[in-house]
């Protein structure tokens, strides 16, 4: 088991830039400034892990579990990825889902907390003294104020650019992951190794994509999708000294 308490600040979401001149943002239930700053907050994350050896399976074969719940403090889930979860997206394919510890809220000016939690588990099993293979998985799911999200309204610009209809801001989603690897340590301290990893994101609403050109320029148009997937390889060569 385990714990963690996490600070949480704003950037100065009282304020914007209007032709190069700071100006507050004003409330638009009352008509008054909001905050410069929206405080401190604070988040939280739980965590338990388990852990157990199986050697009805294999000499040095083992399991593992964890399971983790957070509000406002998602970096202590990574959710899979390879870089810090602070870049604040979670993506699949073309589909790149935000993904923060809290938002201000544009009708109070005040801080809310979303929450994310999931699942991960795996299986190690030795084939031999130097070759071993890890299956493992994993599902996460975030959950945003409803608050933090709206519909684009259709327009003659939404509806050209295929926007209109679709949810925008910090939408709920889950997230699928399932993967193995084999792994040959032909000599001690030196591995090479190759994995296949299968992930998938499911908006819980319908959101846009930006359609770009077959070399990655955007088009400034989108597509309307529920759920995107792909695949990644990776090959590992590693030596310790």
């Amino acid at each position: 088991m385990s714990g963690a308490l996490h600070q949480i600040r704003d950037v100065a979401a009282g304020l914007t830039t209007v032709d190069g001149v700071t100006v507050p943002v004003f409330n638009p239930i009352t008509g008054l400034p909001n905050p410069t700053f929206a405080d401190t907050d604070y988040g939280f994350a739980l965590a338990a892990h388990g852990y157990a050896n199986v050697p009805a399976l294999g000499q040095g074969d083992t399991v593992w579990i964890s399971a983790t719940y957070t509000d406002g403090a998602i970096g202590y889930l990574n959710a899979g990825q390879a870089d810090p979860i602070s870049n604040g997206f979670i993506s699949a394919g073309a589909l790149a889902m935000p993904f923060t510890d809290a938002f201000v809220d544009r009708f109070t000016g005040e801080f809310k907390t979303n929450k994310a939690y999931a699942i991960a588990g795996g299986l190690n099993h030795n084939w031999t003294p130097t070759i071993q293979t890890n299956v493992f998985g994993s599902w996460m799911r975030f959950d945003a104020p409803g608050v933090a999200q709206y519909v684009v309204p259709a327009t003659a610009a939404t509806i050209a650019d295929g926007s209109a209809g679709t949810t925008t801001g910090l939408v709920d989603f889950d997230e699928y992951r399932v993967g193995a690897n084999v792994i040959w340590t032909p000599v001690e301290d030196f591995l090479i190794g190759v994995e296949a990893l299968y992930i998938r994101v499911d908006p819980r609403e319908r959101v846009a994509v930006p359609i770009t050109t077959a070399s990655g320029d955007p088009t400034g148009t989108f597509r309307s999708t529920g759920s995107e997937d792909t695949w990644e390889g990776r090959l590992r060569v590693q030596r310790d000294f």
